[in-house]
C-alpha cells in the first residue's frame, strides 16, 4: 500500500512546537514498526530540510509540492488545487495530513490529525482564524478518519463544534521522546544548575507565550511564592520568543522578581533540554488548554514532580500522578509551589512521574496509526 504523509509542518514555524514534535516522532517510529507499506513524504520545494532520521530498511520516497505564491489567493489556490493534484499524481492509497490544514476535496482516502480546536474554544485570542476554521468545519466531514490525542478535550470538541461523527474519530495518545529520561549523574545536575540558575534550585516552565499558556499567572504565582518560601528559588522559562515575550519580561520587572526569572529562549529537544528538566526542583505549567502537553510528559520522563491546572487534557496525561489544581488562580498555584517543598511529598511525586511516563510509548502510537491506515485500505 502507498501511504502519503504531509511533512510540511517540519518546514514551518510548527517545527518548534507540538505539531512539529508530533510529525517528526510519528514518522521516525513508523519507520521502526512498518516494513510492509511504501511511504511518500510530501514537502514544499525550496524550503528548509525537515531534518528527520529513519532506519535503513524503511521504504519511502520524497515528493515535492511546487513553490506557492505569497498572496492570500495564491496560498488558497495552492492548498485547494495544487496540493491535491500532486498527491493524486503520486497515486497514494491513503493520505495523512499531519496538521489541520486540509484541502476541501480530499485527494484520496484521507486521515487528518486535529491537534486542537483552540480558535473555537478561545475565539477572542484568534479573531483572524474564524473564517479559516469555518471552512475547515465543513471540509473535515468528508475525511475518512480524524486522529486526536485524547478524549478530553479534542474528541468531544470535534463532536461539539464541528459535528464530526464519533465513529470517525480515533484517539491515539502520544508520548515523550526517547531523549527524555532520568539522569543519575549528580555532577551533571549540579553543573546544569550552576549554568542556568547560579546553583540555585529552580522551578521550570517550558512552552509558548500566547495567551492560553497563561504565563502571566505563573509570574504572579511565583511572586507570591517567594514571599512565602524560606528558601531561595529561581524560575526558568524555556520557549521560543515571540510577540508576547517582552510583555512578560516587563511584568517580571514590575513584580520585582526579574532577578529571579530567567528567560532561556528556545532550547532544542535533546540532551541539554533533558538536563534542564532533570535539574529543576519542580516543573510547573499554568496552561489553560492543551490537547496534549508534551512538556508535562517530558518532565515526568525526567523524573521531576509536576504542577498543573486540571484543564484541557492535563487530567488525562497526569492521571493523579502530579499536583493538580482545580482553582485556576495565582494563589492556588503559589500554594502548590509551597507545598511541593515538603520532601516526602516531592519524593512521592518523583516516583509517580517516572511510573506514569513509562505508560506512554511512541512505538505504540506508531503501531496504532499504521493500523488506522490499513483499516482504510
Amino acid at each position: 500500500m502507498r501511504i502519503g504523509i504531509d511533512l510540511r509542518p517540519l518546514q514551518s514555524g510548527h517545527r518548534f512546537r507540538g505539531i512539529g514534535t508530533y510529525t517528526r516522532q510519528l514518522i521516525e517510529h513508523i519507520a521502526k514498526v512498518d516494513q510492509r507499506n511504501n511511504y511518500i513524504f510530501f514537502l514544499d520545494k525550496g524550503k528548509i530540510s525537515p531534518g528527520f532520521s529513519l532506519v535503513d530498511n524503511f521504504k519511502y520516497k520524497l515528493a515535492y509540492f511546487p513553490v506557492s505564491g505569497d498572496s492570500s489567493f495564491s496560498r488558497r489556490f495552492y492548498q485547494q488545487a495544487v496540493v491535491p493534484y500532486f498527491i493524486r499524481r503520486e497515486k497514494v492509497d491513503i493520505m495523512h495530513f499531519t496538521d489541520f490544514d486540509i484541502p476541501y476535496f480530499k485527494p484520496a482516502k484521507s486521515v487528518v490529525t486535529v491537534h486542537d480546536l483552540i480558535p473555537f474554544k478561545f475565539p477572542q485570542f484568534y479573531p483572524s482564524a474564524s473564517s479559516i476554521y469555518r471552512f475547515k468545519k465543513y471540509a473535515i466531514r468528508y475525511y475518512d478518519k480524524i486522529l486526536v490525542y485524547s478524549n478530553i478535550p479534542t474528541k468531544y470538541d470535534l463532536m461539539h463544534y464541528l459535528k464530526v461523527a464519533e465513529e470517525k474519530i480515533e484517539v491515539i495518545h502520544l508520548a515523550p521522546a526517547e531523549e527524555f529520561y532520568k539522569v543519575e549523574d549528580s555532577f551533571l545536575i549540579q553543573k546544569t544548575k550552576e549554568k542556568y540558575s547560579h546553583g540555585r534550585d529552580y522551578f521550570l516552565y517550558a512552552g509558548g507565550f500566547e495567551p492560553r499558556k497563561n504565563v502571566g499567572m505563573l509570574l504572579e504565582a511565583f511572586s507570591l511564592f517567594l514571599k512565602q518560601s524560606a528558601k531561595d528559588f529561581n524560575l526558568l522559562i524555556a520557549g521560543k520568543e515571540d510577540v508576547y515575550t517582552e510583555k512578560f519580561i516587563q511584568q517580571s520587572q514590575k513584580l520585582n522578581i526579574a532577578s529571579r526569572v530567567k528567560f532561556l529562549g528556545y532550547i532544542p529537544s535533546g540532551g541539554e533540554l533533558n538536563l534542564i528538566y532533570n535539574s529543576c526542583f519542580c516543573f510547573v505549567t499554568p496552561t489553560l488548554y492543551e490537547s496534549f502537553c508534551f512538556p508535562l510528559t517530558e518532565a515526568m520522563a525526567a523524573g521531576v514532580p509536576v504542577i498543573c491546572f486540571s484543564t484541557g487534557s492535563n487530567p488525562v496525561i497526569v492521571a493523579g500522578n502530579g499536583l493538580m489544581i482545580d482553582d485556576v488562580c495565582a494563589f492556588a498555584l503559589a500554594k502548590a509551589m509551597v507545598d511541593i517543598q515538603d520532601e516526602k511529598l516531592r519524593n512521592f511525586y518523583i516516583q509517580k512521574s517516572l511510573a506514569r511516563a513509562k505508560e506512554f510509548s511512541w512505538k505504540d502510537t506508531a503501531k496504532k496509526t499504521v493500523a488506522v491506515y490499513e483499516g482504510l485500505a
